[in-house]
């Protein structure tokens, strides 16, 4: 046709005539969902549709259906491309506003995990909280799953290295806000604790006889929850939820896992130095007075007749340390005994080799009683607290004669018989790979 012709005179007509309505469509749309993206002129023409809160993530997959139909349609119709670039720029701007809002979203619903924590634990030592937010963050990467998707002549919103940059910043900092929400769950005072739902298990009497009221959960117990929590998280959430980033087509998925798991993993180390802490402190901090008690002088003392009082009292509380974690997590035993055994080998060490001399019998009596703390406890050694115990009987005279030998071996055998009761929770050796 001529180009003056009537005809096409009126094409080029109704193309514009389109385009202009495209125009208005795309803008008004930019306008309620993208204020950000029109310039200042454009917004006070299409914009105020400013609401008191942003439109959640969940409204934004409908629109982007809504929008991508409209596409199609408009294809069908034979309109050129060139035209409808325009329709496929407000889908892309659309899909990644959806997903980082959604992003955002889910950072802040992971926040209000921490009101959920019953501190109910489970036969594996565990609550309910890991797997709740498993589920937070996959719910939200399946809603995702359309808007990630491609269409037809659609691209990759991860093309752009900015976009998988913030993409991935606003995964680790879903991760990074549930191990600041652990974190402040074991350590939040006894009296914001909901402890309504307490299983039995948590509040079991301890080897005292002392029997924990449910309306209070201690420090101490809670950090032992948390920890557990801290393992199951370390071995399986973090490592199921890297899969399914990695499956809905996530980049930087690697360093996603690793900022996570080094937060979390620094969260754990700190968590199980406090409960350390709490339960070492006492125990060696014990034995000075206990060794010293009544005058008792090395250089001068009778005969041994058995193991004294302040072992037995230092072992009956790494019994109670035993039991308190036994009845939450049976993995953490190794690894919390054998940091206490740690601690009382390396100042029982450091007692020995503060006295200038012994006596035959002071030195058959400390020879006994390092003996039998070391033989008690020998499932949860490390080679710390090994070099511990040789470094104290190296501080230690030899002893002299056969008789003194075997009065050690006699009384050993006697001390473990009376207390076989009490040490039979030392006497099952664990599997697990001891973690300090």
């Amino acid at each position: 046709f001529h180009l003056n012709s009537p005809r096409s005179c009126s094409l080029l007509l109704l193309q514009t005539m389109i385009q202009q309505v495209m125009k208005s469509l795309v803008k008004l749309i930019r306008g309620a969902l993208l204020p950000f993206s029109l310039g200042e002129n454009e917004l006070r023409e299409y914009g105020g549709w400013e609401m008191k809160s942003e439109l959640s993530g969940q409204w934004l997959p409908p629109v982007i259906h809504t929008v991508r139909l409209s596409y199609e349609s408009l294809t069908a119709l034979e309109i050129p491309n060139d035209m409808l670039q325009i329709i496929q720029d407000l889908i892309f701007d659309l899909r990644v506003r959806c997903i980082m809002i959604t992003l955002q979203h889910t950072a802040e619903d992971v926040k209000r995990l921490a009101e959920k924590e019953d501190w109910v634990v489970d036969n594996e030592g565990l609550t309910c909280l890991p797997s709740q937010f498993e589920q937070c963050v996959m719910h939200s990467l399946q809603s995702l799953k359309d808007v990630l998707n491609c269409k037809p002549g659609e691209t990759s919103v991860f093309q752009h290295q900015k976009i998988q940059e913030d993409v991935c910043h606003l995964s680790i900092n879903i991760m990074q806000v549930f191990v600041d929400c652990l974190e402040q769950l074991s350590t939040k005072p006894d009296s914001d604790v909901d402890t309504t739902h307490l299983s039995a298990d948590v509040s079991s009497p301890d080897l005292f006889g002392s029997l924990h009221e449910a309306s209070s959960l201690s420090l101490e117990r809670r950090l032992l929850i948390v920890l557990s929590n801290c393992c199951y998280l370390e071995r399986h959430t973090f490592l199921n939820l890297a899969e399914h980033f990695e499956k809905h087509g996530f980049q930087g998925v690697e360093k996603i896992t690793q900022v996570s798991m080094d937060s979390l993993k620094e969260l754990d180390q700190r968590l199980f130095e406090m409960y350390i802490e709490l339960k070492a402190d006492p125990i060696v901090g014990s034995l000075e007075p206990g060794i010293y008690a009544g005058y008792f002088d090395w250089k001068d003392c009778l005969t041994p007749t058995g193991v004294r009082n302040y072992l037995k009292e230092a072992l009956v509380h790494i019994i109670a340390v035993h039991a308190e974690v036994f009845t939450i997590s049976k993995e953490l035993v190794p690894r919390v005994l054998s940091r206490i055994i740690e601690a009382v080998a390396e100042e029982l060490s450091r007692l020995m080799q503060c006295v200038s001399s012994f006596s035959r019998n002071g030195a058959l009596q400390a020879r006994l009683e390092i003996c039998a703390l070391r033989d008690a406890v020998a499932v949860f050694l490390t080679p710390e607290s090994h070099s511990s115990f040789k470094q104290a009987l190296e501080a230690l005279p030899q002893l002299s004669s056969g008789g003194d030998k075997k009065l050690l071996e006699e009384l050993l055998n006697t001390f473990k018989s009376s207390m076989q009761l009490q040490l039979t929770c030392f006497q099952v050796a664990s599997s697990t790979m001891v973690k300090t």
